[in-house]
Formats: C-alpha cells, sequence, structure tokens
C-alpha cells in the first residue's frame, strides 16, 4: 500500500491534514535513510488513539507498546483497521510474569525477553492458545548485575 493512497475508513483522520501531510513527509524521510527490510515500528505508549490513526493513515501498520493494558484498549479502539490493511502489535520493554498469557494472545511480537523463564513461559502459553509471537532476544554485551538481558 503506498503512502499516497491509504485505504482507511471513515472515522480515520482528513487526508488533507496539515498534520498528516507532515507525518507522511517525515516517515518518508525516515524510510529513505534506513535499509529495505528494516521494520519500522511506531512506539506510541501513551499517545492516543487519534494520533495512530493519522500515523495509520500515513502507512504505519507496526505499533509498538509498553504496557499490556494500555495496548489491549488500543487494540480495541483501532480494530478497524486491520480490515484494511492488519497492524502489527509490538510489546516492548519487560515483560511480566503475570502479562505473558494476555502478551501472547494480543501481540505479534514480544521484545526484550530477557532470560530463559520468560523465554520457557511465552512458550508454553504460546503453545496452548496456538499462537506464533516472534520474540525478540536482550542480549547483554557485558555481564552487569545492573542490566537484564542474556549473558553466557
Amino acid at each position: 500500500m503506498s503512502l499516497d493512497s491509504p485505504s482507511i475508513d471513515s472515522q480515520s483522520p482528513d487526508l488533507q491534514s496539515p498534520d498528516l501531510q507532515t507525518l507522511r513527509e517525515h516517515i518518508s524521510r525516515i524510510r529513505a535513510s534506513i535499509p529495505p527490510g528494516v521494520r519500522l515500528i511506531a512506539v506510541t505508549k501513551t499517545v492516543p488513539v487519534e494520533k495512530m490513526r493519522v500515523a495509520y493513515a500515513a502507512g504505519i501498520r507496526d505499533f509498538g507498546e509498553n504496557r499490556v493494558q494500555e495496548a489491549l484498549a488500543k487494540q480495541a479502539a483501532l480494530q478497524d483497521l486491520s480490515q484494511n490493511s492488519p497492524l502489527i502489535w509490538h510489546l516492548i520493554g519487560p515483560l511480566q510474569r503475570n502479562k505473558v498469557r494476555k502478551a501472547v494472545e494480543h501481540f505479534d511480537w514480544i521484545h526484550s525477553v530477557d532470560s530463559l523463564a520468560p523465554a520457557d513461559r511465552i512458550a508454553q502459553v504460546a503453545l496452548d492458545l496456538n499462537r506464533s509471537p516472534r520474540l525478540c532476544l536482550q542480549v547483554k554485551l557485558h555481564p552487569d548485575p545492573q542490566k537484564r538481558g542474556w549473558y553466557s
């Protein structure tokens, strides 16, 4: 889908609005500066749904959230957009053990898996739910006890 002709619905922002035009230009500049195949994720924690609709109209399909509950509310509010072109949801930041089931159910990507315990729990829940979220492992380059991540 082109940035010039997004498929959106009646709840979407005005395609001629200055905010949308500015965002389209900004996204185009970013895309021109990154190699093909690099995934552009809009981190939308604390961003209102209305602005996310503007980002969608500008061509963004990947959204990153760091709070499961906030993300679930946004997913429900933006569900109508997925009918046109699916949204890809990323959970960024640490994942609490009690949020693993919801994360596996509602996110396509789970970032910052920082040890074997949460990876095992995610795998178990994913098997139970017949889901396959993609995982990003957080790796420490130095053995720093103050930092989270895999280190061997």
